[in-house]
């Protein structure tokens, strides 16, 4: 190691196993270091490009830098990984999560891996000491249903009835809106007279149901992406929990979700 310091070698890895993997930092590591890399004949396969998770709130790295370094690795045949948060004995000293990428500190678990593996990366590893049963459940339907489970909670004035109505399987429809999840199944079969209740402003992650002034789209079952300006033919039932609110933004064409009452964020 000394030598190599003294001769300026690039100088990633020393070890005294056989195959032995080693992993470069995917944060820092430039397009030259990879080009230098190469040069010495390093073995693409015992090599990973690894993202750093960060502690500190605010300071981790933005979607766009992670994509634009993914595509560089994947150009030179590197394969990548990223952290994500637990949700469940967070590591100290400041046990804010640890995360790759910022916006994803507060984020469920499920979320923050659909969200790396659709941005290129290969491999995910949580950053923190535990996952939550109710994560781990999301995280096992998906992996053997692909279904979404969304834990929700019904809000201050909505309907209790309305509210226990919503709850259960859904899928969304082929032709997904741009600012709400429309529930394809909610007027294929009887649905109950519903008057107008709780038509106040609406913001991302209500769930909301059509009213009678809505005439026959009443009964109509969304979830909101976006905020959107009260109307008096939509009742806002009951919301989504802050933490899976980044998955309704994941939930694809023709998918199942699932809306599970819970009492805790």
């Amino acid at each position: 190691m000394k030598y190599a310091n003294q001769v300026k070698a690039l100088t990633i890895s020393i070890a005294c196993v056989k195959k032995s993997e080693i992993g470069i930092n995917a944060s820092t590591f430039n397009e030259e270091e990879l080009k230098e890399l190469l040069l010495l004949n390093v073995k693409r396969e015992n090599v990973q490009a690894w993202f750093n998770f960060y502690p500190s709130p605010d300071t981790g790295i933005s979607q766009q830098f992670l994509e634009q370094q993914v595509r560089m690795f994947k150009k030179y045949g590197f394969t990548t990984q990223a952290f994500f948060s637990g949700d469940e004995n967070l590591r100290g000293p400041l046990y804010e999560g640890l995360p790759t990428l910022e916006k994803q500190r507060y984020y469920s678990p499920l979320a923050s891996i659909l969200e790396l593996q659709n941005m290129g990366v290969d491999l995910v590893y949580v950053g923190d000491g535990g996952i939550s049963e109710d994560s781990l459940k999301q995280i096992d339907t998906y992996k053997n249903k692909k279904q979404i489970l969304l834990h929700t909670k019904k809000c201050e004035n909505g309907d209790k009835d309305l509210y226990d109505y919503v709850l259960g399987k859904h899928n969304q429809r082929p032709d997904p809106a741009e600012y709400v999840v429309r529930c394809e199944d909610s007027r294929l079969h009887p649905v109950p007279v519903i008057k107008k209740n709780n038509t106040g402003k609406r913001y991302i992650g209500d769930i909301t149901i059509n009213n009678d002034k809505y005439q026959r789209y009443m009964g109509e079952i969304q979830i909101l992406k976006v905020n959107l300006p009260a109307s008096e033919k939509v009742n806002i039932v009951g919301k989504i929990i802050e933490k899976d609110i980044p998955l309704i933004n994941l939930i694809k064409p023709s998918q199942e979700f699932i809306l599970l009452r819970t009492m805790k964020e």
